[in-house]
């Protein structure tokens, strides 16, 4: 998921963690993934409502389409310039 490259592109670590690939699976389903500002304070909060939005359990809540998600992004990054 992009959710998951642009959180790890912005962290350095995945957002999910386990010891074994029955818990890490468990944590993708069942727990929410770790908040950008825990390991990132510089980030704007435009990149957390970003990810939390690519990273929904539910599909229905997810972008639906790469074209929504990087309209997300192109004003996210307007945004800082202005």
């Amino acid at each position: 998921s992009m959710g998951v490259v642009m959180f790890e592109l912005l962290t350095g670590q995945p957002p999910f963690a386990a010891d074994n690939v029955s818990a890490l699976l468990y944590a993708v389903t069942h727990t929410p993934p770790l908040r950008l500002s825990a390991l990132r304070s510089d980030l704007p909060p435009a990149a957390q409502t970003i990810v939390d939005r690519a990273l929904q359990k539910d599909p229905v809540h997810r972008y639906r389409r790469a074209s929504e998600f990087a309209q997300d992004l192109r004003s996210s990054v307007q945004g800082l310039a202005a």
